[in-house]
């Protein structure tokens, strides 16, 4: 009876550890995705940034012409 007792009990440490080893994965990827979305939105904003600065600059030069001397 007490090898039916610890036989449980191995089973639920091992099921209770790896629930925890999975949560913990769990976190990790989770964060690992927020770090990953927060850069992803940096680019973005750089590279909207720069589309908009290029957009502007060849305005603004656009009008202009060299002369001939």
């Amino acid at each position: 009876m007490i090898y039916l007792w610890v036989a449980c009990l191995v089973i639920w440490a091992s099921i209770s550890t790896y629930l925890l080893i999975l949560s913990r994965r769990e976190k990790n990827i989770r964060e690992e995705l927020e770090f990953l979305s927060k850069l992803l939105k940096e680019y973005e904003h750089e590279s909207n940034s720069v589309e908009l600065l290029e957009e502007k600059g060849n305005e603004k030069y656009h009008g202009a012409r060299v002369k001939p001397s």
